[in-house]
């Protein structure tokens, strides 16, 4: 009976984003079964939102030597990894993540932020049109491929315009200072009418 309603508790701090009442429930729950995978697994990714690295990594990890097949603790790990300034192992947590679930587009995108953010562009952008492959409505993505091809070293920002105007017409924000960027670059933002 504890244990369902701890985990009930737990399951709607977390879905109402109440870190500290999730925390406090799935610490209850880890003291009643230390091994749980899925609840260090909660633990962990309380801990990502709060910011501590830390000790989400601690769980996350613990979690993952329990279950190595839970494909959510390893990008979260990834990212937490990804924030905590370890990039080679977030690159480690997101290309296992990925190969555990290949058609998620959202560990495509996740591993090209960390994959540029190492200056590795070629992986990054395979990452990139991975994800808007398996997801061709991924705004997000759309966004960062604009911005990796201003980045790039001869930079493409026809390409970038492409794939900013798909973001934008997919509900990501306008950018002024991408808009410059694609100005200075000669590349008109909007579509004229025909």
């Amino acid at each position: 009976e504890s244990i369902r309603r701890l985990t009930a508790e737990g399951a709607a701090a977390f879905a109402a984003a109440d870190w500290p009442r999730a925390r406090r429930a799935f610490q209850a729950l880890l003291r009643l079964d230390p091994n749980n995978s899925r609840v260090l697994a909660n633990l962990g990714t309380v801990a990502f939102q709060e910011n501590d690295y830390k000790e989400a990594i601690l769980h996350l990890e613990h979690a993952l030597r329990g279950d190595p097949g839970l494909v959510r603790t390893w990008e979260t790990l990834g990212m937490t990894y990804h924030r905590d300034g370890q990039n080679l192992l977030a690159v480690s947590c997101l290309t296992r993540a990925a190969a555990l679930e290949p058609r998620e587009p959202r560990i495509h995108n996740e591993l090209a932020v960390v994959l540029l953010g190492l200056g590795w562009t070629r992986g990054a952008e395979q990452s990139l049109h991975t994800a808007v492959e398996l997801d061709p409505e991924y705004a997000e993505a759309h966004y960062n491929l604009a911005l990796m091809y201003l980045a790039r070293d001869s930079p493409s920002p026809e390409l970038a315009r492409r794939h900013y105007l798909q973001a934008v017409a997919l509900g990501v924000p306008k950018d002024p200072e991408l808009e410059r960027n694609l100005e200075e670059a000669k590349v008109e933002v909007y579509q004229q009418p025909d």
